[in-house]
């Protein structure tokens, strides 16, 4: 018993290095000391997930300290924390091991340093002091591979389906701080959702094993498809994924993906960017689930609530808005359109501040007359003669007389062109009525038939046209010529309304 507590000496060239055990050790760890002419190597085996050294002198005073490393081994260079060469000499050593539960064990031993010669430390496997000490690596669930960590880089050890792991930011009591800095998911390759990803967490108070409260996350991942090779149009090739976490589901996601847009070939497959929002994700099953708002084809082509735009700015708009709103509160105009075949021509554009319309070519509408709105006093409906009310002034009512020459038109049915509407903004109901051009017209044949070509005016039926008896009595009277006869009865028919 005395003898196995006895000191160990290990000797390589002139650089001797002496083991005490002391302290608690657990039994599924083991400590190997060895000595090189350039350094002093500590390693440990088994369930080593952190391990730390410190260097003190006799007297009891820090000479060196590594701090929290992770991984099973590293080596003291024979420098102080100045990062100075220590004197040869007698030293005392503190071995620290935290395993993936939280579990520390401390072993304490002495060495001696003697300068010479000797072999020169071999590379570590892993990461040496000074690589990494803070930020530390810790899985989501509280185990760890043996290959977690390979020459520096953070590797997944095994092929489970959505492996997660996380880097945390930790403070000195090993507490989970406010932020995850990365994770890494995989899914085997030849999975029927093969997801390999890169993502950036966002937490508030997480916990080592069970993340509690809303975090944000931030997901880069490749496509769907179960084979890289086959690849076919319409896969997605990436995606940045963003969501909220509500401490139980992920929701509100907002994806901008990358997909194959046309046929795939060896030399070109052209690819398209979509930007989709929504309440949760599409497996949910919720009423709203992430859909496509936005997508920019191959050849350009910007499509907005269309995944098949036909223009360089295709708008589909199947909600009860605008399909284009333009905002303006400077400059002289508030839309302007050029023409830039050979020059830059302006052909079109709307004033900001008074709404005018300039352009350059002519107006062709679907409506075959020029009418405006007006104020009546009386129900009016198209097809009806209409004269200036006399009793309100700037007012109009249906024409009620035979010859009436007040007369000052008839009510448009779908003209071409329409002045007097109050504002753009205000939807104004007021009775169109037809100053020029062809419109339908209520026409009475009481009073004589009417011919193709005949002068019409007011009748003593209110609101319907009859033939001009006599030019000489429709002098300032006539509404208009008639382009389809009526032999009798009443009925409406075509007129060219020529107020004289």
């Amino acid at each position: 018993m005395m003898r196995s507590r006895a000191s160990r000496v290990a000797l390589v060239g002139l650089l001797v290095v002496v083991g005490l055990g002391l302290g608690a050790w657990a039994q599924s760890v083991s400590l190997n000391v060895t000595a090189y002419s350039d350094a002093i190597r500590f390693s440990a085996q088994g369930a080593v997930k952190e391990l730390r050294v410190e260097i003190l002198s006799l007297s009891g005073q820090k000479v060196f300290d590594s701090g929290p490393v992770l991984g099973s081994a590293l080596d003291w260079k024979l420098l102080n924390t100045q990062g100075q060469p220590v004197a040869n000499g007698v030293y005392l050593y503190t071995v620290t091991v935290r395993d993936p539960f939280g579990n520390v064990t401390k072993k304490i031993g002495k060495l001696a340093v003697l300068r010479g010669k000797g072999i020169a430390a071999p590379p570590l496997s892993g990461i040496t002091v000074g690589q990494l000490a803070e930020p530390r690596l810790q899985p989501l669930a509280q185990t760890i591979n043996d290959d977690l960590i390979v020459t520096g880089r953070l590797t997944v050890g095994s092929a489970t389906l959505n492996t997660d792991y996380r880097l945390f930011v930790m403070d000195d009591t090993d507490t989970p701080q406010a932020q995850t800095v990365f994770g890494v998911s995989r899914s085997p390759t030849g999975s029927a959702n093969q997801n390999t990803f890169f993502q950036l967490d966002n937490f508030f108070n997480p916990g080592p094993t069970t993340p509690a409260g809303s975090h944000a996350r931030l997901t880069f991942a490749r496509g769907t498809r179960a084979s890289p090779l086959s690849v076919l149009s319409g896969d997605r090739i990436g995606s940045f994924l963003f969501s909220a976490y509500t401490g139980t589901q992920y929701v509100n996601p907002v994806m901008i993906g990358a997909y194959i847009d046309g046929a795939v070939s060896s030399n070109a497959a052209p690819g398209r960017l979509t930007f989709e929002t929504g309440e949760c994700f599409v497996t949910d099953g919720c009423a709203n689930p992430r859909t496509e708002r936005m997508v920019i084809k191959s050849d350009g082509n910007v499509g907005i609530g269309t995944s098949s735009p036909t223009a360089q700015t295709h708008i589909n708009n199947t909600a009860n808005q605008p399909a284009l709103r333009i905002d303006s509160s400077a400059g002289t105009n508030a839309l302007e359109i050029y023409n830039t075949e050979g020059s830059t021509n302006l052909i079109f554009r709307v004033e900001r501040a008074t709404g005018n319309v300039y352009a350059d070519g002519n107006f062709n509408g679907g409506g075959a007359d020029v009418a405006e709105r007006i104020d009546v006093t009386e129900a009016v409906e198209p097809g009806d003669v209409v004269e200036i009310d006399p009793e309100n002034p700037g007012k109009f009512r249906k024409a009620r007389e035979a010859l009436s020459t007040r007369v000052a038109g008839v009510i448009s049915t779908a003209p071409g062109v329409v002045l007097g509407n109050k504002s753009a903004e205000s939807n104004d109901t007021r009775p169109i009525l037809a100053l020029a051009g062809r419109v339908p017209v209520k026409a009475t044949a009481k009073y004589g038939a009417i011919a193709v070509g005949d002068l019409l005016v007011s009748s003593p039926i209110p609101g319907y046209a009859m033939k001009c008896p006599e030019k000489s009595q429709c002098i300032g009277a006539v509404i208009g010529k008639a382009l389809e006869p009526l032999t009798e009865g009443s009925g409406l028919i075509e007129v060219q309304v020529v107020l004289r």
